[in-house]
């Protein structure tokens, strides 16, 4: 039996958006051995049922690096070897060659079947072109379904929800992502204190890993405002965005979290031209949305036309919060 392998070393945000893909792959190869940059590869491909999941640690200077000896070692034979991201290096070159020269499709000239990286595009519908050049009639909408679910993290995050939002409706906000992609924290912080005097039925949670305190020296002492829990695990953070009614954040890992749970959001965006690159290729793909951007920076995107966003989109206040209802998120037809 051949055996198949799909490389997705990149950032975690990148991991999400390739997972239609990767669940496309899965049902052309069930045996599938699946190569991911290690932070991201349980969180993400975790609940996939492939023959393999291998997390490999990699750092990022000037493009992500890691040890291609050894993972050519680990992976072992290989027929097919699949690239999902848009790079390609002198040490996959050298990984190739540990694994035998074996066939390859990806994002490049250098490999046997390049497939075009798809100009203008969500990132999403990119990755999914690699495997509509094996099945040209499948749709991404197919394969988009919310993260799989992690047992532990649901229920923790449950009883989190249960104890400090109660009855409450949850607006998951992110700003922990590159400093040129963070919007302003006095910023932010204003738009969360308009919100939250306008809708009293919400409470504001911080996804947060690394506690960056959000003005002054910290957040208003308020039980409406919520961190992320305990050790701030990727799975938990994930958990707690399938359970919230509404999201607000810069380009990151937890807006592409919370496309794929269909949890309706505003995206903060930076410079872009009036057709703004950022946000078509790395905004949100599935859930209702807004996104915002500005060509002189995130600094010159206004609190006000963020609260007025954020109403926009908010459940009716008599709408019962996702972690109450007792139902699962829509998936797109």
């Amino acid at each position: 039996m051949s055996k198949v392998v799909a490389f997705v070393i990149n950032g975690i945000g990148d991991h999400l958006m390739a997972l239609p893909a990767m669940r496309g792959l899965m049902r052309l190869f069930p045996e599938l051995t699946v190569v991911a940059t290690e932070q991201a590869a349980q969180p993400v491909f975790g609940g996939l049922a492939c023959r393999r999941l291998i997390g490999v640690k990699a750092r990022l200077n000037r493009g992500y690096h890691f040890d291609p000896g050894r993972l050519a070692r680990e992976i072992g034979r290989c027929d097919l070897f699949i690239s999902l991201v848009p790079w390609h290096s002198a040490e996959v070159s050298r990984l190739l060659r540990g694994l035998g020269s074996p066939r390859t499709v990806g994002f490049s000239d250098t490999y046997a079947v390049p497939v075009p990286w798809w100009p203008s595009a969500h990132t999403c519908d990119r990755v999914f072109r690699i495997v509509q050049w094996f099945r040209p009639q499948w749709r991404i909408a197919s394969f988009a379904a919310p993260l799989p679910a992690d047992d532990v993290s649901g229920q923790i995050a449950d009883g989190f929800l249960r104890h400090a939002a109660g009855g409450r409706k949850v607006l998951a906000f992110h700003n922990e992502t590159l400093l040129h992609k963070r919007w302003p924290k006095r910023l932010l912080h204003s738009a969360l204190v308009q919100f939250l005097a306008r809708r009293s039925d919400f409470v504001a949670l911080d996804l947060a890993r690394v506690l960056v305190p959000m003005a002054g020296d910290d957040v208003p002492a308020d039980p409406r405002w919520l961190r992320l829990p305990g050790t701030g695990s990727l799975e938990l953070a994930f958990a707690l965005v399938a359970r919230s009614d509404l999201f607000l954040g810069a380009d990151s890992c937890m807006l592409h979290a919370a496309d794929l749970q269909r949890v309706a959001g505003v995206g903060l965006f930076g410079p872009a031209p009036a057709d703004p690159v950022g946000c078509r290729e790395m905004g949100f793909r599935f859930a209702r949305h807004r996104h915002l951007h500005h060509a002189e920076g995130l600094a010159a995107v206004r609190p006000p036309s963020v609260v007025r966003s954020l109403l926009a989109l908010a459940p009716s206040a008599n709408q019962p919060p996702w972690h109450l209802a007792g139902i699962d998120p829509p998936v797109p037809a």
